[in-house]
């Protein structure tokens, strides 16, 4: 309850254990309601998930998801941390390592696997919940329709890798909207907007940070040195490479996006185009990029 000198606002929830807002109901000083909005949910795996709200003086607005769910398993995550849907056991993503025999020059080398999940995207799966439409008291509504965002990523080129682990990232990160249809109800038009994005509308964002498979490993190093049983001193390098559940990508970011969008255009069929652009104050030259991992980098005894 919120008092205030002219009434009040009562809010009511659904129960203790599920704590959504079920009603909010304004009454003057003199108890009289003067405004009540009461808020509708689904059931089963959707009752958290909002599909009406009822103003009393309006009317109802009613709200639609896309169909696809997460079925809650908290492994089931893309490179970027998004919903995949995969049937993952773990969240240390497969790679394939080079793997030295020994540690005297001219060793043998040979790859081994490690970890299991796939953290590939998923472009549906990427959509579970996601507002898809919004209907109006009046009858009128706005649909939307996703994609995920697209770039040119860098291509993972490190001979420390295994060929199947050296891949492009070219999507992911989110979604963006693709199109929005809308019409005020009744006999009123269908309005439609379809944006596109990147400098001429090549669809790709400029993308600053990104996580590459590399990004998931950390890279330890420590000098132990002594005297053996003969009394001479000897030295070594040893190194661990730390596969890790979570990718370090933003590692360096302050204050700054994955990826944007210099250009995004609204075009309305048979009305013509609205070109928006943007600029960004910090050169992406002047971020903090990962440091890469230098696999091929061996210290031998």
């Amino acid at each position: 309850q919120v008092r205030f000198p002219g009434g009040q606002v009562d809010f009511t929830y659904k129960r203790r254990t599920n704590p959504l807002l079920e009603k909010m109901k304004v009454t003057n000083m003199f108890g009289t309601a003067v405004r009540q909005v009461d808020f509708g949910y689904g059931t089963g795996r959707d009752e958290c998930l909002l599909t009406t709200v009822d103003f009393s003086d309006e009317g109802v607005y009613t709200f639609n998801y896309h169909t696809s769910r997460f079925d809650g398993n908290l492994n089931a995550q893309d490179w970027w941390g998004y919903y995949n849907a995969k049937a993952n056991r773990e969240l240390v993503p497969q790679v394939w390592l080079k793997s030295y025999n020994s540690s005297t020059p001219g060793a043998s080398t040979s790859y081994q696997r490690y970890g299991s999940a796939d953290r590939s995207i998923d472009a549906t799966a990427m959509q579970a919940n996601m507002l898809t439409r919004v209907t109006y008291p009046t009858g009128g509504y706005t649909a939307f329709e996703y994609e995920p965002h697209k770039f040119n990523g860098s291509l993972t080129t490190n001979e420390g890798l295994g060929t199947s682990s050296r891949f492009r990232l070219t999507e992911g990160g989110g979604l963006r909207v693709k199109k929005m249809t809308s019409s005020a109800g009744g006999n009123a038009p269908v309005v439609e907007k379809n944006y596109t994005y990147g400098t001429d509308g090549n669809g790709l964002a400029n993308v600053i940070y990104e996580p590459t498979l590399e990004t998931f490993i950390d890279e330890l190093n420590a000098y132990n040195y002594g005297t053996d049983n003969y009394g001479v001193n000897y030295g070594y390098n040893h190194r661990n490479l730390i596969i890790n559940s979570q990718s370090n990508y933003m590692r360096g970011a302050m204050n700054t996006p994955a990826l944007w969008y210099p250009t995004v255009t609204e075009s309305v069929p048979g009305e013509g185009k609205t070109v928006y652009t943007y600029s960004r104050k910090v050169n992406e030259n002047t971020t903090f990029p990962y440091r890469h991992l230098d696999f091929d980098n061996r210290y031998p005894l």
